[in-house]
């Protein structure tokens, strides 16, 4: 309790509360579990207070509300049902237990001061101790129980729920809410709390009732002129709120000499815009109307007044549509560009195919002449290339009579199986051989003008060689030396 940042008479009330309601460390459990408590603890009016004196002591004015946040205790068995309070440091099998009566915690709300007196927590299983408000603890307990909190707490601040929703209600910045909370704050020895029991209700210059506009608009006539108008204006209004306290019936709240500032700029603000910042055609028409008026007949003084035509507004040429409409016309005309840059582009080269070297036309099987047949045959490993007139060439002798003899015929006659055997024997024959890589792999870059390569050896023709004064190498290299002589 000493550690407790509150003032003394507040430390005293809570504690005879807590007393009361059998909270405090050494009092016995909680009576008539099974009616509803309030977790929230309002102090004690001051009409209510016995006292001998004619007037209540000013110690009760002093005095602010507190949330009870025990979730260990009887108070809450209704809340917590058949529900095991989680450890803090992730027990298997929890047992916590109040260890204390905990801290209380200050929280500025859009209606005033409060306190949230959170328990000090113990798992009997680990022996380690926290206290109920602590962020990551609230992370694990349901929502039932967090929701039921007036306020969001961090491990160093609070913010008030209420004041939050203000935020989202009004779009107010939280500088502007801070503010507010401080004068609340600085309310609290002024008349707020005599009118609403403790409770301190502030409205800005947006929120004020007509009686309230007439008594502030009034004072300002008053201390019209005077250096320290707001402050006069302020404290004058402050006695006027202490002296309708006694009336309940009374629309005099309690404000601020911000908010008053920020009424004067207001009201000043709507001055200039509807009379000397108003610079429209009709209001300088008739401001000219007015001075030639006044100055008509005069002999005194003479002024041309030029009357000034209202300026004429020619509206802008139609924008021309965004997209325009297609015509057979606009259509055809396409048409012909696509085709006339398709006749001027360069005719794509024809893939060259190999030339058998038997009947000297094409390999592909579908571009010869007539006069022999080509086929491509595979079978596993098995590549052969059949040209007809080439058997025929080769086995005219031995009773080949057919120089066009198709593929499937051949295959069924015994020189195929010869062929085949040839073709194993040479690797594939000649297409074979050039499609087979070399085995033997060029280590280093190739000059790009023998496809040699560049690194100089007793295989290489090349000579690494420089230049006085260049710090950059040379490669002599025969065939580009010859080629460009």
């Amino acid at each position: 309790m000493g550690n407790w940042s509150c003032s003394q008479h507040q430390k005293m009330w809570m504690r005879m509360e807590l007393q009361d309601l059998r909270l405090w460390p050494g009092s016995s459990s909680v009576r008539n579990l099974g009616n509803t408590i309030s977790l929230w603890r309002l102090p004690p009016q001051p009409e209510l207070v016995d006292t001998v004196a004619e007037l209540p002591s000013p110690n009760f004015f002093q005095l602010h509300p507190f949330f009870i946040w025990k979730p260990e205790s009887q108070i809450m068995i209704r809340l917590r049902n058949n529900y095991i309070l989680p450890c803090l440091h992730g027990c298997t099998h929890p047992q916590v237990v109040s260890a204390g009566v905990g801290r209380p915690r200050v929280i500025v709300g859009t209606s005033g001061q409060y306190y949230i007196l959170s328990s000090r927590l113990c798992c009997k299983a680990c022996r380690k101790n926290w206290f109920a408000d602590n962020p990551r603890w609230l992370e694990k307990l349901p929502k039932r129980f967090t929701n039921i909190l007036p306020a969001f707490l961090t491990y160093k601040k609070a913010i008030c729920k209420s004041v939050m929703d203000e935020l989202r209600r009004t779009g107010k910045s939280p500088t502007d809410m801070a503010n507010q909370g401080n004068e609340l704050m600085h309310l609290n020895a002024r008349s707020g709390p005599i009118k609403t029991g403790g409770r301190v209700f502030v409205l800005d210059h947006t929120r004020w009732m007509p009686p309230i506009k007439e008594a502030i608009d009034s004072l300002l006539q008053k201390y019209h002129g005077e250096k320290d108008i707001l402050k006069l204006v302020d404290q004058d209004y402050a006695d006027m709120v202490h002296q309708s306290a006694t009336d309940p019936n009374s629309l005099l709240h309690p404000t601020t000499k911000l908010h008053i500032s920020r009424y004067v700029k207001h009201m000043a603000k709507l001055l200039n815009t509807s009379s000397s910042l108003n610079t429209s055609q009709e209001k300088l028409l008739e401001t000219q109307q007015l001075w030639h008026s006044l100055t008509e007949g005069s002999e005194m003084a003479f002024v041309p007044v030029v009357t000034i035509e209202p300026a004429i507004v020619n509206p802008p040429a139609p924008a021309p549509p965004l997209f325009t409409p297609l015509t057979q016309g606009s259509i055809e005309k396409i048409a012909e560009s696509i085709l006339e840059k398709q006749q001027h582009q360069p005719e794509q080269k024809r893939r060259q195919t190999k030339t058998c070297l038997a009947c000297g036309q094409p390999k592909f099987q579908y571009e010869t002449d007539g006069s022999s047949i080509h086929f491509f045959h595979q079978q596993g490993p098995v590549h052969y290339f059949y040209c007809s007139k080439k058997v025929y060439q080769s086995y005219a002798a031995e009773g080949l009579s057919n120089p066009k003899m198709p593929f499937e015929e051949f295959a069924k006659t015994e020189f195929f199986q010869i062929e085949l055997e040839d073709n194993q024997e040479t690797g594939g024959g000649e297409d074979a051989k050039m499609r087979k890589m070399p085995d033997t792999q060029q280590a280093g870059r190739l000059c790009r003008f023998c496809h040699m390569v560049l690194k100089q050896g007793p295989n290489s023709p090349h000579i690494h060689t420089g230049f006085p004064a260049v710090t950059e190498k040379y490669i002599y290299c025969p065939s580009k030396v010859y080629s460009s002589t």
